[in-house]
Formats: structure tokens, sequence, C-alpha cells
């Protein structure tokens, strides 16, 4: 089985952490440790009920990560804790106009309490953003990775997508979500919107980028002269494990179900993920899954000693497809290290992330089911921004996803 961020190298034993404890170590042995923050949850925006004011949120940003390779012995005792992920925001129905910001990632730590000295800190991922439009709007920045520090390497969370500028009052625009930084230094942004100007816009256009992937950016959005009639949805896909999403995905396609997915790898071996792997970890972003059943699905990998299925250590999934017009309700679904699907669409649907992703952004007249909503993906990535284009419909921002502790016996002695 190969090891988590590094290819070609033996695990023997893979043993997550969900939740904060301290671990005793029942065999000596050099061991890998691998630790995140929690991501930071979306923005969220709300327009007034004649339609006519809009908004820019972005989403959050996703958790550091540091990892590290030392010898343990039997009886070493360490503390883990795990940040969890920033709690998505919530604007109730018929509440009006407004924006909230989103809600920071907590921190996680890893550090001796007795054994070989070592103290892994993850820091969770910054809080999406988001303005409402009066006039010519500010650029608003996604929400910061989290840092990291104490490993022989430390990533930097993927910060959430960016919104430049805008020069329109009435455009509704949302971002993904950041990825963990599981390879390289530093992990990868939700994608870009760049909004319309006045000469080239469309009076009620929404844009939605996708949540960071893994091994890309997530997609993004640039309203141009191509979005100048009567379609009023525009979406990016999400970033995939094997490179970065789609940009101006859905264009000017109104109710189609194009299977334009996020990238990944192109090496023998890839999947996208089973309706197991999608069923546990888009509800239970805290690891609490059923790994019988993820290892038993369509080839998704057989556990591992009893404790866990391949797929949670090399994330190498699709990032989900942009859903625009009714839609497809679950197409935009992140597979395992792809960030969820940007998502512009009158109808109920869902694109969160499911593994290390960030969720895609999403703009809809009303989706009142909180789970649909554009949540990080386990392990730290930040929730995409969210907003609701009538006074009627309900605005729940991503939540970030908790952080993780992973650690994988690379020997025994």
């Amino acid at each position: 089985m190969a090891l988590l961020g590094v290819k070609n190298q033996s695990v023997l034993l893979t043993l997550p952490f969900p939740i904060s404890q301290t671990w005793t170590c029942g065999l000596s042995g050099i061991v890998r440790v691998l630790i995140t923050g929690g991501g930071g949850s979306g923005a969220a925006g709300k327009s007034n009920a004649s339609n006519d004011q809009g908004f820019l949120v972005t989403g959050g940003g996703a958790g550091g990560c540091s990892e590290k390779i030392i010898s343990v012995t039997a009886g070493d005792t360490y503390t883990i804790t795990i940040g969890a992920g920033g709690v998505g925001k919530n604007i109730a129905t018929n509440a009006g106009k407004g924006i909230q910001a989103g809600n920071a990632g907590g921190a996680s730590r890893f550090v001796t309490a007795s054994g070989t000295t070592i103290d892994l800190n993850a820091g969770g991922g910054g809080a999406g953003q988001g303005e409402n439009l009066t006039g010519t709007g500010s650029a608003v920045a996604g929400g910061t990775g989290g840092s990291a520090s104490g490993g022989s390497r430390n990533a930097v969370g993927g910060a959430g997508g960016a919104q430049l500028a805008s020069a329109h009052v009435t455009c509704q625009n949302a971002t993904g979500g950041g990825a963990v930084g599981i390879w390289g230094n530093v992990g990868n942004a939700g994608g870009l919107i760049a909004p319309a100007t006045s000469s080239n816009h469309n009076d009620g256009k929404n844009a939605c980028s996708g949540g960071g992937g893994v091994g890309g950016v997530g997609g993004g959005v640039t309203i141009n002269a191509t979005y100048k009639v009567a379609t009023n949805f525009a979406s990016g896909t999400g970033g995939g494990s094997g490179g970065p999403g789609t940009d101006n995905a859905s264009d000017e396609v109104s109710g189609a179900n194009t299977s334009l997915m996020g990238n990944r790898p192109t090496n023998g071996g890839v999947h996208q993920g089973s309706a197991a792997v999608l069923a546990n970890f888009g509800t239970n972003r805290d690891f609490t899954i059923n790994l019988s059943a993820i290892a038993g699905a369509n080839n998704q990998g057989a556990t591992f000693n009893g404790i866990i299925a391949n797929e949670l250590l090399m994330p190498v999934g699709q990032g989900g497809a942009f859903n625009v017009g009714a839609g497809d309700a679950t197409r935009g679904i992140a597979y395992p290290g792809g960030g969820g699907g940007g998502f512009s669409s009158s109808a109920t649907g869902a694109n969160y992330a499911t593994l290390y992703g960030g969720g895609g952004g999403k703009v809809c007249n009303t989706d009142a089911t909180e789970l649909n909503q554009p949540m990080g993906g386990t392990g730290g990535g930040g929730g995409g921004g969210m907003g609701a284009t009538t006074n009627a419909g309900v605005a729940f921002s991503g939540a970030g996803g908790n952080g993780i502790c992973i650690i994988q016996y690379l020997s025994f002695a």
C-alpha cells in the first residue's frame, strides 16, 4: 500500500485518529505521523426580496498539514488534539438580505507525552468572507489556509477561492473552499471568479467556482461576453487529485447534465469512487465510517490489517461536476481527493467534498437541506460559500472539514 503523500513506499499498518485522545504506542518501530487542522467554513449571502441586489461570498481555507517520520517504542505516549472544522453559517428564510462571514477551523497538534520528542502543529483554515453589492464591489479574499510547523514537511492549507472586484450590482457569486496540502508545500485553492464589468454583464448572473482538490485548483469562472444572454448560470468544476478543475465549464448551458468533472490521475487503477464511499464520507466527515462497506464496493481497496481502506490513504478521485439549471442532484459531489463542483441552480442538490478537498461554491433559489450544502472534506477541507437569490431561500454556507491525525508504520522493530 502506498504511503499517504508519498508514492511507491510500503506501509505496514495505518492508524487514523479522528478525535482528540492520548495514543499509547503498542508496537516499536518507525512511523510517519501526519496531522491536519480543521477547515474554515464559507461565507453565506442573500439577496433582498426583489432580487435587485447581489452578493459576493467566498469559501473557507483548508487546514494546515504537518508530517514527520520518527522511531517509537512500545509504551510511549503522545497527545493528539484534533481541530474541528468551522461551523457553517445560516441565513434563514425571510431574514432579508445580508452577509455572514464564515468561521475559522480549529488547530490540531501531535506532541510527546513520553517518548521520542515531536511537536507537530497544524493550524485551522480561515473563514470565508463576503460583501453585499450596492454599487461597484471590492475584491473579496477567500479564507486563508492554515499554517503548519514542527514537521519535516509543513504545508499551508489551500485558500478559499477569491472574487475579483465587481462593477455590477446584481451578480451573485460564490467560490469554492481550499484543499489540504497532502502533497507539496501548499494546498490548492478554490476557483477564482472574475466578475463582469458593466460592459459585458447581464443582470442577475450567477457564478460559482469549484473547490480545490489535492492535485489542482478548483475550476474558475470569468464572466465575459459569452454570459450576456438569458442564461443565468456559470460554474467551474471542482479540482481533482490529478490536476485542476475546468474553468468556465458550463458557459451558456442551462439545465445540462454534461459529465464534465474535475481531473484525476491518468495512471492505472484510478477510479471515481463508489456509492458507499460517497454515502459514508458525505454524512460522516469525522471518519466514523463503515470501513467494510467501503472496502467491498467496486474494488475500492481492501481494508488494511482491519484498520482502514486504501482510498483513505491515497485520495485519487475526481472533482465534482458543475451543476447548472435543473441539473442532477448529486453530480456536484466530489470523490476522495477532489473538490466539490460549482453549483448554480434553481434545484435542490449537493456539491460537498469528501476527503481533503474544498466544497464547491453554491448559489440557488432555495435549498433548505443542510446536508446538501457545500461542506469541506474530512481532513480539513474548506467549506464553499453559499448564497440564496431570493428572500424566501435559505443560505447554509459549507462547514469546514474536521482535522485528522494518521500514523503509518513503515517498519517494526
